[in-house]
């Protein structure tokens, strides 16, 4: 009776563990998505947004890159984000492109490595590939 109320028990934590990593993908992944969406967004201040945007997801770079195992690639694509804001002041030229093009490829390597270690993209346990 006790092994099998262990077994139970040990289940509820796993599944619990499971729900708490998804979570703080989402979060992690919605944090991303602002600093992306960013330049096309009506803010009052376009000067104040864009800061903010970029603190709360350096706070969210505290508390996860070392559980989901992204500190490399978050850096990257902050400082890729960085230079793509800078690039943006001054339009027209042939390298704000290219700085565009690393920084949409670096949150997609950000996005991936996020999305794996949390278990939104791979599942695993394959527990919930049959229920979905």
């Amino acid at each position: 009776m006790i092994f099998v109320s262990g077994i139970l028990i040990n289940e509820k934590y796993l599944s619990i563990d499971f729900a708490r990593k998804e979570a703080i993908g989402s979060e992690y992944s919605a944090g991303v998505r602002e600093l992306l969406l960013m330049p096309f967004l009506p803010y009052k201040s376009q000067v104040e947004q864009p800061d903010a945007a970029l603190q709360r997801f350096n706070d969210l770079r505290k508390r996860y890159d070392g559980v989901l195992h992204s500190a490399e690639s978050s850096a990257l694509f902050e400082r890729n984000w960085l230079r793509a804001a800078a690039a943006r002041q001054n339009p027209g030229t042939d390298s704000a492109d290219l700085v565009s093009r690393d920084m949409l490829r670096s949150a997609r390597e950000l996005l991936t490595t996020v999305g794996n270690q949390s278990n939104l993209i791979l599942d695993p346990d394959l527990d919930s590939y049959y229920t979905m």
